[in-house]
């Protein structure tokens, strides 16, 4: 029985994404070989300095981008490859009480601060472990995801690893496999096909940038004939009610927050929506042509650039631009619409996490010593509140 632990953090939609998809593909692939677990030591370790970060980061991406982008770039200049880091210790603690209660054969880490937890494990864990990096960033990758030693890394598209190795990382230990997003999307005849984009142009709108003038884009966007538009307003009910006013009913269908986000992917022809790791890596996925209200500086800079290299993406923020881009990309029997989708289809990697499982599985071996003699048979138990 091999047991895999998937470390993660609350910090961005990615992370937490990659953990739950990678877990659930191994359930599925690893089906009586395989213990699987979620964890998130610094929640673990440091619950309220986890949940101050985690809205302070919210805070900064949604109210103070570019001084996250400042961060962003400051954090990537001063990451070092030293295995001490202060203010981990806590977590190597942690990680090291976990292996002796139950051992483990492979680390899988989707958020960049473990490979430098993973470093300051004692030398003969290391001997015994695979440690594996799974990134969940395009193009635009900080150094603190591969400063620290690994045995591979994980990486979501070519483009990806090519910055890799132009960076010194050993071509050798890369691995091209996708980002993991739900095995839903690789799934034939999962969600009813997309009715014909000249006829009934679908649009979901999902509102995670630019609450305030929301409303405006509706108005905008329902000026278009034959469009049917679904809005999801998240959890703010002043915007999804001011939302609803405008749109009033018909054509336009609106929603506050939802998990049905793989169904909407795939069922409309487009969407419009910040260009947020795992928002970004679902629509590829999903074939989804993305109309990029927001680029956070930082990671969702080469989000945005993975998607402009294919033409499967453009951005607009007012909701003018909107409005001409919506228009631009069904015009001419959504002829736009069709060269976009096609570019998003060079690069979609659907069953990208069933290709991770399959690999996790491949690599390590049985751990000797320890009394981890007695490994449970379950293939899911999540141990981190936010996975």
């Amino acid at each position: 029985m091999k047991r895999i632990l998937i470390f993660t953090a609350g910090f961005g939609e990615g992370h937490n994404t990659a953990a739950r998809n990678i877990r659930d593909a191994l359930g599925e692939a690893g089906r009586g070989r395989c213990e699987v677990e979620v964890v998130d030591l610094v929640a673990r370790c440091h619950p309220r300095a986890n949940q101050v970060l985690r809205r302070l980061y919210n805070l900064a991406i949604h109210r103070a981008p570019r001084l996250w982008g400042t961060f962003y770039r400051l954090v990537d200049e001063l990451a070092t490859s030293r295995q001490r880091v202060e203010g981990l210790g806590d977590m190597r603690g942690a990680l090291e009480a976990v292996l002796r209660e139950r051992p483990a054969d492979v680390l899988v880490s989707v958020y960049p601060a473990y490979g430098y937890v993973f470093a300051q494990l004692d030398p003969g864990w290391k001997r015994r472990l695979k440690r594996v990096t799974v990134i969940t960033d395009s193009i635009t990758i900080n150094s603190v995801w591969y400063r620290s030693e690994c045995d591979e890394y994980v990486v979501p598209n070519e483009p990806t690893a090519e910055v890799l190795r132009a960076r010194g990382v050993d071509p050798g230990l890369i691995r091209v496999l996708g980002f993991p997003v739900q095995g839903v999307f690789a799934k034939e005849g999962a969600f009813p096909p997309r009715p014909d984009p000249a006829v009934e142009p679908r649009l979901l709108y999902v509102v995670n940038a630019g609450r305030r003038r929301a409303h405006e884009v509706v108005r905008r966007l329902m000026e278009i004939r034959d469009l049917r538009l679904t809005v999801c307003a998240g959890n703010s009910a002043r915007v999804e009610e001011r939302i609803r006013r405008v749109a009033g009913g018909g054509r336009a269908e609106v929603m506050g927050w939802t998990r049905e986000m793989p169904r909407l992917l795939m069922t409309h022809h487009a969407v419009i929506s910040k260009a947020g790791g795992a928002t970004t890596q679902e629509a590829i996925a999903a074939g989804c042509p993305m109309i990029v209200s927001q680029v956070v500086p930082g990671q969702e800079e080469g989000n945005f650039d993975l998607l402009r290299s294919v033409g499967g993406g453009v951005k607009a923020s007012t909701p003018a631009e909107i409005h001409d881009a919506v228009r631009d990309m069904f015009d001419d029997g959504a002829a736009k619409w069709r060269q976009m989708r096609e570019g998003l289809r060079s690069i979609a990697h659907p069953d990208a996490a069933l290709r991770i499982a399959e690999h996790l599985l491949g690599i390590g071996g049985e751990i000797e010593g320890g009394d981890g003699g007695a490994r449970g048979g379950g293939e899911g138990t999540v141990a981190a509140p936010n996975a």
